[in-house]
């Protein structure tokens, strides 16, 4: 909408008065800078502090998550069925240039985001599916065919 926004989080396990102090004085230093600056159109920032005290800053691309292979079923409020996949405990890829690699060595983490989550660089592989989709449908105009 518009409007320059951030989102802060301390990545901590557990954290004291400290943490939070520090905390704040890098979110108030990144608000003015935001202010000051603006930010590219449709880019809004995660912004990662470490517990204790920050050694700097570090502009980052969003971290890769590990999910356990557990599947747990549960009910829902209406009863039905639903699944929730990777259940078990999250864990992070530590690979340089990452949020969570910055974090883990006592940096703050600037990751500028944005809502568009199209794989662009996918479009020149997967553009033959096009064609290969448009041709099986019109050569099968009433469905049925087999999947």
């Amino acid at each position: 909408m518009g409007v320059p926004a951030m989102a802060v989080s301390l990545a901590a396990e557990s954290f004291g008065e400290e943490d939070f102090a520090w905390g704040g004085c890098w979110a108030a230093k990144l608000a003015a800078l935001v202010m000051a600056h603006g930010l590219p159109a449709d880019t809004f920032l995660n912004v990662n502090l470490p517990a204790g005290r920050p050694q700097g800053l570090k502009l980052t691309r969003q971290g890769k998550r590990r999910y356990a292979d557990a599947v747990v079923q549960n009910l829902d409020p209406r009863g039905r069925a639903y699944y929730w996949i990777g259940a078990g405990e999250l864990a992070f890829q530590d690979l340089e240039g990452t949020d969570v690699h910055a974090v883990q060595r006592g940096l703050v983490s600037v990751t500028p985001l944005h809502l568009d989550l199209t794989n662009y660089a996918a479009f020149a592989r997967l553009r033959q599916w096009e064609l290969e989709a448009t041709q099986a449908v019109a050569a099968d105009p009433n469905g049925e065919g087999s999947g």
